[in-house]
């Protein structure tokens, strides 16, 4: 297994050198808005209301969830390196997303002639996994009926998968591929502590690997202020817990990699790549 937390698949800087660290009274401010918000924000949303999200949100190029949850003069707020700085580089976090899935792209999946991405929302991920290399086929799964719209509109095959019960098959056509690789993007982060059927069905199927851009609360440091605060925001989410503790020994990890780089509350990029072959 590869440990990393140099961050070999990118760096903030191979995107821009805009952003500064913020001073003491712009520190303050922020903490105080996350105190806040972490004081009144709720659990991760419904199937309901994932459903809406996606129909709201088709038609945008970026998914409204990368916009600055913070601005300090016209600038949004971000995490990195365990601080918390400011830029206006234009949707900086959609931007270090594309990157970092190009990155993977080109390191994990050169061998990879199917990708399956569950909870794929409206497929913008995959759309760009095809673009790049056309000889990969796509496909996606995700538990709102408004994702299969959007990915049949976009001509990326979709089936209604419910990644806490797993109890829809496979398309029988992903069983004729050899190469295939399972991918989780922000979405595991939304079942929390309910990740053992999933693990469990992918275990089963045995992919040639999976890989998992997640927010990992065991990477933290609960001694760093802005970790902790990003702990606190996590629990209070509901996000994932439990399952990097459980495969950190398995034989099946191969790499990975925190990037160190999130919005003004938590990072959501961590990097997993498990083998089963």
């Amino acid at each position: 297994m590869i440990i990393s937390n140099t961050n070999t698949l990118i760096n903030l800087d191979d995107i821009t050198n805009d952003y500064s660290y913020l001073n003491d009274a712009e520190l303050e401010l922020t903490i105080k808005h996350i105190e806040d918000h972490i004081n009144n924000v709720g659990k991760t949303p419904s199937q309901s209301q994932w459903n809406s999200a996606w129909s709201d949100i088709a038609n945008c190029n970026a998914p409204k969830y990368f916009k600055p949850r913070l601005a300090i003069d016209d600038c949004g707020v971000y995490r990195y390196k365990c601080q918390y700085i400011k830029s206006n580089f234009n949707n900086l976090e959609g931007v270090f997303h594309d990157r970092l899935l190009e990155s993977i792209q080109n390191r994990f999946l050169n061998d990879i002639d199917c990708v399956i991405e569950f909870g794929c929302g409206t497929g913008h991920n995959l759309q760009k996994i095809r673009n790049r290399n056309p000889d990969i086929k796509v496909y996606g799964s995700d538990w709102a009926g408004s994702s299969q719209e959007i990915l049949n509109q976009n001509n990326i095959p979709s089936w209604n998968f419910d990644m806490t019960k797993c109890d829809s098959p496979l398309p029988n056509e992903i069983y004729n591929h050899s190469n295939v690789c399972f991918m989780t993007i922000g979405s595991m982060e939304q079942i929390g502590s309910n990740w053992n059927n999933f693990f469990n069905f992918i275990l089963s199927f045995k992919p040639k690997k999976s890989i998992h851009i997640e927010p990992i609360l065991e990477l933290y440091d609960p001694e760093n202020i802005i970790d902790n605060l990003a702990i606190k925001y996590h629990k209070k989410r509901g996000y994932l817990s439990g399952f990097f503790d459980y495969i950190k020994n398995l034989d099946q990890l191969k790499f990975y990699e925190r990037t160190c780089f999130g919005n003004t509350y938590n990072e959501g990029f961590t990097i997993l790549e498990l083998e089963y072959e």
